[in-house]
């Protein structure tokens, strides 16, 4: 073969924001999830150089492997056009698990029909899975520009996996994309999609499931296209009027379905470490041989199947370009029942995937830094940190200081957080009893709590939907607390059900969940 019969064009790419480039020439590479250490050989160096034009590029077989390593260390995150994603494009069954939620059904497929983007075409089918509904679902799609529907009855519920796997069975086309009935789509949601899936890596690739206000009582049939498309939004006006209740300021501003603004490869132990099947799109055949969603569980079958699909070397991109509106629940008891529900999940997956649901990773190292704090040794802390740090920097003595800082005390620091949300998340039943009786727990306990809240804070301080003023902010943080412990609370339960502890143990092994600061010469 001929070196330019080996060259193909690849797509730009997207730096992650966790990278950061030093030494002469950018030859260290610091960044991903886990963070690690690259070190770049000239032609390395030059590739990231041609990668950080962000413009699609003609690459070389050796340069296309160095960038799908790349992509596997979540430092890259490609950007396809989004034109030549949907011409031609693969086509595209929509299964549609329900039960009790005929109206969420009709406002689905309003939102469907409002979409009149290129994209959208790829649809030819929507299989609606009816699950054992008390009443019968009926759907209506007169006067709506819709492919064919079609419902799927099943007289005894089975649960939400075994429905998708039945519209699964059905399914006749090369994609299939799993909707709740509880979301709408957006315009044109459907081509960030199908150009993360023309990788043929790629398996599966998940929208931005953002967090909108219930349509409930809202007629899909007497609006028009455009408004059955902005069903669900809330304008930043609505919410600083105060239009909203503190439990839905809370959950728009932070739904355990949206995992962000930023892009990423999907993987146990990293920043995106999992994607809901609130909505995805999938490779039939690759989900058909990997088994479908484990109908045993009731909760975390997505999880299960997407860390399924990573350990069979398949690639899953999360892809917040695409965005999907999904209702929240304004009920308080809906909501604890929801979080305690989503926590049971985890000593089960533990079962599955051992090791990769641990309530928080970290070194060693950490373990001692954070153990010497908690028990009033901040002066051994400090220097047991300072000391970790100095001996990194001899062992990469051509890293510049400030990148041995982040690695170092950065590393420590961000361990600190993962304790103190763990303490507040997971191990409150245990914690807050010992607070009681322990006036030094209960200093390390408060500050726990403290340091989450603060971070949290932190981190919705740029959403219109964040809290504004002392009482806001107090709000906020009490029901944050509520959220963590009431899936805490899931955790434990899931635990005794299942007769194990796994889900609720740190882990310090070496494994492929573990943040780690490594070397890699690139060429």
């Amino acid at each position: 073969m001929s070196v330019a019969s080996s060259v193909e064009r690849v797509p730009a790419f997207a730096c992650d924001s966790s990278v950061r480039r030093s030494g002469l020439r950018g030859r260290f590479v610091l960044g991903g999830s886990p963070i690690r250490l690259f070190s770049l050989t000239p032609a390395g160096a030059a590739l990231m150089d041609r990668i950080e034009l962000s413009v699609p590029f003609e690459a070389t077989a050796a340069e296309r492997d160095l960038i799908n390593r790349w992509q596997d260390a979540g430092l890259l995150h490609p950007q396809p056009d989004l034109n030549a994603a949907v011409s031609p494009s693969p086509q595209v069954t929509l299964v549609v698990p329900v039960r009790d939620r005929a109206e969420g059904v009709q406002h689905l497929l309003a939102s469907i029909a409002a979409d009149q983007s290129d994209a959208a075409s790829a649809i030819r089918e929507i299989l609606i899975v009816d699950d054992g509904s008390v009443q019968p679902l009926i759907v209506e799609t007169a006067g709506q520009r819709l492919p064919t529907v079609r419902v799927i009855r099943i007289e005894q519920s089975v649960g939400p996996a075994q429905a998708r796997n039945l519209g699964l069975r059905q399914v006749s086309t090369e994609l299939v994309a799993f909707v709740d009935s509880d979301c709408q789509v957006t315009t044109d949601w459907l081509a960030p999609l199908l150009g993360q899936i023309a990788d043929p890596f790629v398996v599966a690739a998940a929208p931005r499931v953002k967090a909108v206000l219930s349509v409930t009582g809202q007629t899909p049939a007497s609006q028009t296209p455009a408004s059955q498309a902005r069903l669900g939004q809330t304008s930043t006006a609505q919410t600083r009027a105060g239009g909203l209740t503190a439990l839905e300021q809370y959950e728009l501003s932070r739904s355990p379905l949206d995992l962000g603004k930023q892009a990423g490869r999907v993987q146990a132990g990293t920043r995106v470490s999992y994607v809901p099947s609130a909505a995805v799109l999938m490779r039939t055949e690759v989900i058909r041989q990997a088994g479908g969603f484990n109908p045993s569980l009731l909760v975390g079958e997505d999880v299960d199947l997407i860390w399924r699909l990573v350990d069979q070397g398949g690639r899953v991109r999360y892809e917040p370009r695409s965005v999907v509106h999904h209702e929240i629940r304004s009920g308080l008891p809906d909501w604890i029942r929801q979080r305690v529900g989503y926590g049971t999940s985890a000593a089960a997956l533990d079962r599955a995937h051992l090791g990769l649901v641990a309530p928080v990773v970290l070194s060693p190292w950490s373990a001692a830094v954070w153990g010497l704090v908690a028990t009033a040794h901040p002066v051994l802390a400090a220097a047991l940190g300072v000391g970790t740090t100095v001996q990194l920097s001899k062992k990469l003595p051509e890293l510049p200081r400030r990148e041995v800082l982040q690695l170092g005390i950065g590393g420590h620091l961000g361990a600190g957080r993962q304790l103190a949300r763990s303490v507040q998340r997971v191990w409150w039943p245990v914690a807050l009893p010992a607070a009681v009786w322990s006036p030094r727990v209960r200093h390390a306990v408060l500050g726990a709590v403290v340091l989450t809240a603060v971070d949290s804070l932190r981190q919705v301080r740029s959403e219109a939907t964040a809290p504004q003023g002392v009482p806001e902010s107090l709000g906020f943080v009490g029901l944050g607390l509520l959220d963590d412990m009431s899936y805490g609370a899931g955790v434990w339960l899931g635990c005794i059900r299942e007769r194990r502890v796994g889900a609720l143990l740190p882990s310090f092994s070496g494994s492929r969940t573990k943040p780690s600061a490594l070397t890699s010469a690139e060429s």
